[in-house]
Formats: C-alpha cells, sequence, structure tokens
C-alpha cells in the first residue's frame, strides 16, 4: 500500500467501532483520521477531515447508513465506501450496491478480508467477495422471476426489520431510509405482509409479531416512547 490512506470508520456499536480502530491503526500504511458513532457525526467530521475510504455501518440511529451515502455520493463524490454490516439480505445488499458503494462486508468477515476491501477499493476496484456474487445472482434471478416473487414471498430479515421499525412507530419515511427502499416499497411490503399473515391493519401485523415473538415488546417510557 502507499503511504498514508485517510479512513473512518462510522458504527453506532462502541466495542466493535473502538476494536475496527485499534486493527486499522496497527497497519502503519493506514490513518484512522476519526470515529463516528453515527451519521450527524461524520458529516460534521468531513467537513474538517479529509478521507479517502469511509466505512460504514448501515443501522444506526440519527442519520441512517442510507442518508449517509446519499450524502457522501452528493458532497464527497471521491470519497469511497465500504460498508461493513451484520445485515445479509442480500435486497438490501443489492439496494446498497446501486447506490454506488465499492465493497460491502459482514462483521463476521475475517480481518484479512477488510485488507484485501481496503486495497481493492483504493485502486478503484468494486471488492467482489462472496456477498457481492450472492447478490448479484439473487438481482440476476430477481429480473426474471420478479412477478412470482410477489406471489411466493417468503418471511426473511427485511420483514423482520419492517416489522420492528412499525412497532418502533417510525413513520414511511424513516422506515424507507432504514430499509434502503422507496416509500411505495415499503407500502407494497407491508401489504404482502398483511395479505400473508391475513391481517387487517399495521396494528394486527404487529400483534402477530408480538404473539409469534418475531419482535420483543420493550419497556415504554412515560413519554410514550420505546426503550431501545
Amino acid at each position: 500500500m502507499n503511504p498514508c490512506l485517510r479512513i473512518c470508520i462510522v458504527d453506532d456499536h462502541t466495542i466493535f467501532r473502538k476494536a475496527l480502530r485499534e486493527v486499522i491503526s496497527n497497519n502503519e500504511e493506514i490513518e484512522v483520521v476519526f470515529d463516528s458513532a453515527n451519521g450527524e457525526d461524520l458529516i460534521k467530521k468531513l467537513s474538517t477531515n479529509g478521507v479517502d475510504i469511509v466505512l460504514l455501518d448501515l443501522f444506526m440511529p440519527v442519520v441512517s447508513g442510507n442518508e449517509a451515502i446519499h450524502y457522501l455520493k452528493e458532497y464527497y463524490p471521491a470519497v469511497k465506501i465500504i460498508v461493513i454490516s451484520e445485515c445479509q439480505d442480500l435486497a438490501i445488499i443489492n439496494n446498497v450496491l446501486e447506490l454506488g458503494v465499492h465493497a460491502y462486508l459482514s462483521k463476521t468477515a475475517e480481518v484479512s478480508e477488510l485488507w484485501e476491501a481496503i486495497e481493492q477499493v483504493r485502486n478503484n476496484r468494486l471488492y467482489e467477495n462472496k456477498l457481492l456474487k450472492q447478490t448479484l445472482y439473487w438481482q440476476a434471478h430477481q429480473r426474471v422471476t420478479q412477478d412470482d416473487v410477489y406471489r411466493q414471498i417468503k418471511y426473511n430479515s427485511t420483514h423482520h426489520k419492517l416489522l420492528e421499525l412499525l412497532w418502533q412507530e417510525k413513520s414511511t419515511q424513516e422506515i424507507a431510509n432504514e430499509l434502503f427502499m422507496s416509500i411505495s416499497s415499503v407500502e407494497k411490503l407491508k401489504q404482502q405482509l398483511k395479505e400473508k399473515i391475513g391481517a387487517k391493519s399495521t396494528i394486527g401485523l404487529i400483534k402477530y409479531a408480538l404473539n409469534k415473538n418475531i419482535i420483543s415488546a420493550s419497556p415504554v417510557n412515560y413519554d410514550g416512547s420505546h426503550h431501545h
């Protein structure tokens, strides 16, 4: 690697973020310029600190990974983005790749995969790991069977996340941001779930999800908001 590649790390899990920083800082050719707990802090720090690559988590409070990617693409188009997420839902990965990120790593990946991704991305190449390839196959298959997909929709982690976000009383716009979807896709997904479950309303969906332990109820604060 050439001298000093400038990197920042954005993840709301403090231990993961600090551990990742530690690992990367051991590489003398990389400088970790800063780390952030959320997209809002990232945006603030970028205005005074130049970086080459952003290592970004997807699901974060305040400013979601989705919004952060849009912001980077608009205001810092030269900055490369490597997503590191626990989400392995191919539909979501596909949406993220379409936003123009250079690499998508699972948090379960080996550190060697991270070095490889950084090396590829700094040379302006897509990092073609297994997840990327699976997603491309998935996408090709989707195009062919798009009509059937809605008929035989399977319960997956996108549905799970949707039910959780509904339980947290998120707006359709917030859900769209978190799931990397358009508002109309979120509405469609809600409709599909209602038909699948036989629920008449969103409340019906939430009740079903709580009864089946798909989502767990968290204590409610006195102001009516949920603890997380």
